[in-house]
This record gives C-alpha cells, sequence and structure tokens, in this order.
C-alpha cells in the first residue's frame, strides 16, 4: 500500500509519455477512467463509478489510481486516453492515504475511507455537471443505488433466484448503456424469456450467445441513452421495478422483505442530489475537500 511518504519521493516532474501536453503532474489529479485501461487481469468492482484519484503517476502509462467509489487500487495506462477532471490539494491525497492504510484492517474495510472518498468524488462530478463525457459515471452511481437496494451482497451482480431456470445475474456496461443478464444453466430458456419479457416490457432483451463454457446464457439489452441526470434516474427506476417484479415472481419470501424495506426507507437515490429537484446542490456535498478548477486533457 503507498504511503503519504512514497507519493511525495514519487511525484513525476512532467507526463513525458503523452503527446502533445505539456509538463503536468498526474500524482493528485482526478481522472476518468474505462475498464479498458485497467492493466492486467483485474475486473471492475459493482461498487466502481470510473471516477479515481491518481495516488501515483511517474508514467502515465503506468498509474497508481483510487477509485472513489469502491475505494480499490488499480493500475492504469492513461497513455493513450486522458480525462482530468480536477486536481486536489496536497493535503487532501495526504489525508486518504491515510484513510486507506487507517482502514485496511480486515475488520473494518472502507469504514473511514469509503464515505470520504464516496464524497470527494460527487463533488467532482457536481463541478462537472451532466455530459457525454461523465454519463457513465452517472449511471455508475444510479446502479450502484439500485443493487444496494435489491441485492447488497451480490458480487457478480444483482443475483435472482429462478428456481429450475438457473440463477440470474443482472449487471450494466455504462459505456454502451447496455444491461447485461447472466443466466446458469436455464432449464427452459424460452420460458425464462418469456418471463423476461413481462418483468422488463420497456427494455427488450435479446440473447447474445452462450458463454464460453456453455452452462450460462447471457442476455443484453440496449437502453434508452439518457441525456439529463433526471433521465439517468428514470432509467433508474424503470431498472429497479423490473427487477422487484422478476423477485416477486420467482422470490415471494424474498420480496416481501425488499418491499417492506423500499417502503419503509425508500430507494436509494443519490443522483437526486444533482438534479434541481433535489435538497441539496452540488455545493452542499459532504466532505468537501479542495478541489481545484476542472482540466481535461484530450
Amino acid at each position: 500500500m503507498l504511503s503519504a511518504s512514497d507519493v511525495k519521493r514519487g511525484r513525476p516532474d512532467a507526463l513525458a509519455d503523452v503527446p502533445g501536453t505539456p509538463d503536468l503532474a498526474l500524482t493528485r489529479a482526478v481522472v476518468l477512467y474505462w475498464d479498458r485501461q485497467v492493466i492486467g487481469s483485474a475486473t471492475s468492482h459493482l461498487d466502481d463509478i470510473g471516477v479515481g484519484l491518481v495516488l501515483e503517476g511517474r508514467y502515465a502509462a503506468s498509474t497508481s489510481v483510487l477509485d472513489l467509489g469502491s475505494t480499490r487500487v488499480r493500475e492504469l495506462d492513461l497513455s493513450r486516453e486522458l480525462a482530468v477532471l480536477g486536481w486536489v490539494r496536497q493535503e487532501t491525497l495526504t489525508h486518504v492515504l491515510d484513510l486507506i492504510s487507517a482502514t485496511a484492517e480486515p475488520t473494518r474495510p472502507g469504514a473511514l475511507a469509503g464515505p470520504y472518498c464516496f464524497g470527494l468524488g460527487l463533488r467532482v462530478l457536481g463541478h462537472l455537471g451532466f455530459s457525454s463525457l461523465t454519463r457513465a459515471a452517472f449511471l455508475r452511481i444510479g446502479f450502484r443505488d439500485v443493487r444496494r437496494d435489491v441485492d447488497a451482497d451480490g458480487r457478480r451482480g444483482i443475483r435472482v433466484d429462478l428456481g429450475e431456470d438457473g440463477v440470474a445475474a443482472f449487471s450494466l456496461d455504462p459505456d454502451d448503456v447496455t444491461l447485461k443478464v447472466q443466466v446458469d444453466r436455464p432449464r427452459d430458456p424460452a420460458h425464462l424469456e418469456v418471463a423476461l419479457g413481462r418483468c422488463f416490457p420497456g427494455f427488450p432483451l435479446r440473447r447474445a450467445g452462450l458463454l464460453p463454457r456453455g452452462s450460462s446464457v447471457l442476455y443484453e439489452a440496449r437502453l434508452p441513452l439518457p441525456r439529463s441526470v433526471g433521465e439517468t434516474r428514470e432509467l433508474m427506476r424503470q431498472i429497479r421495478g423490473g427487477l422487484t417484479r422478476l423477485v416477486a415472481r420467482f422470490e415471494p419470501a424474498r420480496h416481501e422483505e425488499l418491499a417492506r424495506g423500499l417502503e419503509t426507507f425508500g430507494a436509494r437515490d443519490t443522483l437526486l442530489r444533482f438534479h434541481p429537484a433535489g435538497a441539496a446542490s452540488a455545493a452542499l456535498l459532504e466532505p468537501q475537500p479542495h478541489v481545484d478548477t476542472p482540466l481535461t486533457v484530450h
């Protein structure tokens, strides 16, 4: 794990491997990143929001970036695609590193770092607003809320036990704006497809094919492209509704508990903070570490 002293010693003087850029230090930058930029075999986490804080950036082709949603460190190649959203002060970076070190204990993973880093990510997005550049991050945040409402313990996605038709795992591809459903060993795919069509009438699911081992079927639904925070919230409402109907059909006992929780606490809606109807504007988001003026490097 990187320490504050490691970052100070390894801070770069310039982005020499990024063609056409001025002398800029990547360390302390808040960047957008995509799954295709992850180096190695690391897979994305369901809490990733695609907005990260560069912890160490000696070379843009190999940078250590902390995702501000999951607080997991990624090794990224930012040399070909680089979108800098803003910069944090050295004191903020040092504080983040201290929080990560303090919460590395198995008994309290992310207890302190998670809320602070997520608040930082929300504030940066509040500065930028909704655009084609930030759409994927807003979609990730919205689907993160849906997952925590419907299946907080889901590892591969939002799971629904379909009985004899297998187990379905729902995930979202925010870059392609596609809802994906992986079903393990379905007994009767035709019957399953009818059920999926009834629960998601607005999102026609098509069979995308078998996964490599042949034991799972993958379905995909192209979602309407949201053009604002409000449309993204509506899209999440429809996805949550479809999942709730599916749970009601196949897992009635679980649905009773789910419905009780939603009725008592309401659905999570982090995106409401960015919407005009929300009670808080981007300036009111907590916590509020310092972020300098956003900058995009092409």
